[in-house]
């Protein structure tokens, strides 16, 4: 309820399957999230675009989530097959942290969690997937500084109520 999101037109407007927001944190601070979809049928162009995408993202802070369908990346090593190197020489490039160390779909880990600084992240937690789907779901603690003002609450003063009118007033209700 307190942060102002923000449709990041910019990043939208590249042709690929990904979403992206600016969510404003303080007056002088926000931070990207994206969502992001790379189907095993995309086309190179397309891929291209969403890696455009995440690189412009990571030069603020940032979280990219999303099924990324990589499934050679052995992500203790960074060691994969040729068609998965681009998205690790992303996340090294761009310096990007990622946080998914269990397998999401079956054997392998397909969707991501990945940040400009590794703190963001705590308590991950691969859950069982959701309804009828083949994905995990991911739960995790994102962890962010905010200027959240202060906010007026209104407290009722009890002892200040005139109690022998309000029991006279119940008096003539028509219960």
């Amino acid at each position: 309820d307190c942060f102002n999101a923000y449709y990041e037109t910019e990043l939208n407007d590249l042709q690929n399957e990904s979403l992206w927001i600016r969510i404003q944190m303080s007056s002088t601070r926000s931070m990207l999230v994206g969502v992001c979809y790379k189907s095993p049928t995309a086309n190179d162009d397309e891929i291209k675009l969403m890696y455009k995408a995440i690189e412009k993202a990571s030069s603020c802070q940032s979280i990219i989530l999303g099924d990324f369908n990589c499934p050679s990346i052995d992500w203790s090593t960074l060691h994969c097959d040729s068609s998965d190197q681009p998205l690790v020489d992303l996340i090294q490039n761009c310096f990007l942290h990622q946080h998914v160390d269990k397998p999401t779909r079956g054997r392998n880990i397909l969707d991501l969690v990945l940040t400009t600084e590794p703190a963001m992240i705590e308590d991950l937690q691969i859950l069982e997937p959701l309804s009828t789907g083949d994905h995990c779901k991911i739960m995790f603690n994102l962890i962010i500084e905010t200027e959240i003002g202060k906010q007026k609450v209104n407290r009722w003063m009890y002892k200040k109520a005139d109690y022998d009118e309000i029991k006279q007033f119940l008096s003539v209700v028509d219960w």
